[in-house]
């Protein structure tokens, strides 16, 4: 039963997993009004794969005004763990939100996930691959699905195949490894996994990103069109990976994008 205390309001630190690993926490902020069940927009911070938590919550507290309740994650980070442990946990969060929808209002059929740069390619992955049987770590609520409605990369990698080659520090920080070819990276890539009947995405990337090529975004969108899927691409000209141009912030830019976005496939 939703406790109606919570309208308006948020619920924070909420432990996805039984262990009460702070890594595998979130916040959800609710809308200000009671009614049917309420779709759901998950945000997944970037960071490289090895810093920052759900306190990055980007639009997670401006859903609710648009009656979508809005939800950040943390989950755990390298090079502490290694991919795709990181993947797991996103996993694990969406089908935690899936477990108590009941509790918490939330309509299961109207889940909408985003995020930024690592967060960009983890929720591309996490719709991409969601019940494939792929990278899975089943431990936590297998029963419940990982699927999502709807997605919103911004900024984010859609191959890892040539980080050894570019960044070899990272690539041992997320694999353990800098050796070229080994299966991981391909594993790890959303361009591996594109097919027909995907949900919708919503592909944001800067022109001028110097951290993750425009090329990334551009490919993965051209990729998901190939197959028929439901795919916009907005370039941001001349913004860079922070979606920001001569150091102004194109933020409000980007939520006039994403919000409509997700109102469209989920409130639609």
């Amino acid at each position: 039963m939703f406790d109606h205390n919570l309208l308006g309001s948020s619920l924070k630190d909420v432990f996805y997993t039984p262990d009460n690993d702070p890594g595998r926490s979130l916040d959800i902020y609710f809308p200000a009004e009671m009614g049917e069940k309420w779709p759901v927009v998950i945000n997944v911070h970037g960071g490289a794969w090895s810093e920052g938590s759900k306190d990055w919550l980007w639009y997670s507290a401006d859903f609710p005004q648009h009656n979508i309740v809005g939800v950040s994650i943390s989950y755990r980070l390298s090079p502490a763990v290694k991919a795709p442990v990181h993947l797991h946990d996103v996993k694990t969060a969406i089908r935690f939100l899936r477990a108590n929808a009941d509790r918490l209002n939330l309509d299961p059929d109207r889940f909408g996930i985003m995020g930024h740069s690592a967060g960009g390619h983890l929720v591309s992955m996490a719709a991409l691959t969601a019940d494939l049987g792929v990278l899975e770590d089943n431990t936590h609520y297998p029963e419940f699905s990982a699927q999502v409605q709807a997605v919103a990369p911004c900024s984010g990698p859609s191959s890892l195949e040539g980080i050894p080659v570019y960044d070899p520090e990272l690539s041992k920080s997320i694999f353990g490894s800098a050796e070229p070819g080994l299966p991981i990276y391909r594993e790890y890539s959303p361009i591996t996994y594109l097919r027909a009947n995907l949900p919708p995405f919503l592909i944001v990337h800067g022109t001028a990103d110097n951290v993750v090529d425009v090329k990334q975004g551009i490919t993965l969108h051209e990729g998901l069109k190939k197959f028929g899927n439901p795919s916009e691409l907005v370039l941001i000209d001349q913004a860079d990976h922070l979606f920001a141009i001569d150091g102004q912030s194109q933020d409000e830019l980007v939520k006039s994008k994403v919000i409509p976005f997700f109102i469209k496939y989920l409130n639609g």
